[in-house]
């Protein structure tokens, strides 16, 4: 950065300082461990922004990847629990599925933990997992994945509903040919996910607003005149979901 107040910041700390300025206000923050020197300030780690009451937050080591940030919010009196991810990259390279693999192993053990506890439990699976939604069926030498063999990402929500499941990845809310956040080499990618557990459709708590998934794609912001997805600012589209309190 040109700016001398800012250079050498993490991430998480401009963000702090420059959201307040733009007018956006979470008063509550969530960081993950860095997995580092206690004295170090690495650019990114996983952090949750909210407007809602944090009633508690927890970081779990994951192989070569960021630290697996679990928050639990207070929506208006209702428990809602974030499991933030940022897990190893290289999508398409069968060389790094492996290490994704153990990443996924971190999160399906959390979430196990969390749905034992309580199957109904109003539980949100997000982040950058470097993969696919499909990835399993565009790659079928990798054998098995992280997301979908490991993790359990799928596309029926019918099964998340009769309890054949307990995730639902959003990318299947939309039109084949509108799934993606970003390109690489022509490839349209989603390595951004939001996947929902059963208890988002029970009708109590908090609940997901069937259809709402969508890609937030702002002309001159973050997609050129084609409606490719543009580098920074920001390098990839956002999507967004809607939730609603029972």
């Amino acid at each position: 950065s040109d700016l001398p107040e800012i250079r050498g910041l993490p991430s998480y700390a401009f963000l702090i300082k420059a959201l307040p300025e733009e007018g956006l206000s979470y008063p509550y923050v969530a960081l993950a461990e860095s997995g580092g020197d206690p004295g170090e300030l690495p650019a990114h780690i996983n952090g949750v922004f909210s407007r809602f009451p944090i009633r508690g937050a927890e970081s779990f080591p994951t192989l070569m990847a960021r630290e697996v940030l679990v928050v639990e919010l207070d929506v208006e009196g209702c428990p809602f629990t974030v499991i933030n991810n940022h897990w190893k990259s290289g999508a398409s390279n069968p060389e790094t599925e492996g290490i994704r693999i153990e990443n996924a192993k971190t999160v399906r053990r959390i979430l196990d933990r969390l749905l034992a506890d309580d199957p109904q439990a109003d539980i949100l699976v997000g982040g950058d997992l470097n993969s696919y939604y499909d990835q399993i069926v565009l790659f079928p030498e990798m054998g098995e994945t992280g997301i979908n063999s490991i993790l359990g990402s799928q596309g029926q929500e019918q099964a998340l509903l009769e309890g054949e499941a307990d995730l639902y990845n959003l990318w299947f809310e939309l039109p084949q040919a509108d799934r993606f956040t970003e390109t690489w080499r022509d490839r349209k990618g989603t390595l951004m996910h939001m996947l929902v557990t059963p208890g988002l459709y029970d009708g109590r708590g908090i609940d997901y607003v069937d259809h709402s998934f969508r890609v937030v794609a702002l002309p001159g912001l973050n997609i050129d005149e084609w409606g490719r997805p543009q580098r920074f600012r920001f390098a990839e589209f956002t999507a967004v979901a809607t939730l609603e309190r029972s």
